[in-house]
């Protein structure tokens, strides 16, 4: 599948399109969603705005020493060596990826799903994507 670019158009309706995302993910057989954000204060705030609206959405911390199949969230850094049924990145905007130094990062977000890549963002998307 072809990824998908989703924008919003303010903070609260990213926590609500990232988390009908991940349901209808989940919904549709992925076993495995990871909902990748940039840094671990990203992390900890889309957590908590995610966190009403996904009861069962596990946080993955450098702490974490296993995590099991369903919805999770963490830093894009922490996915490095893994892969999941269906990746979501949380903020792609291109306030959030923007510097040459954060394109290795990007990379490994987005190339970390198996199947589904669903790639959400605020304002401009990332420059290290063609505009579609």
């Amino acid at each position: 599948e072809e990824p998908r670019l989703l924008r919003a158009a303010n903070a609260a309706e990213l926590s609500r399109l990232v988390a009908d995302t991940a349901l209808t993910r989940q919904h549709g057989g992925a076993s495995s969603v990871a909902i990748l954000c940039k840094t671990e204060r990203e992390t900890e705030a889309a957590h908590a705005a995610l966190k009403p609206l996904l009861p069962g959405l596990t946080r993955i911390t450098k702490e974490t020493l296993h995590y099991e199949a369903g919805v999770m969230i963490m830093p894009a850094y922490l996915a490095k060596g893994l892969e999941f049924d269906a990746v979501i990145l949380y903020d792609a905007g291109a306030a959030v990826y923007a510097e040459a130094k954060e394109r290795k990062l990007f990379y490994t977000a987005c190339t970390r799903a198996l199947h589904h890549l669903d790639v959400c963002y605020l304002g401009e998307l990332t420059p290290f994507l063609p505009q579609a």
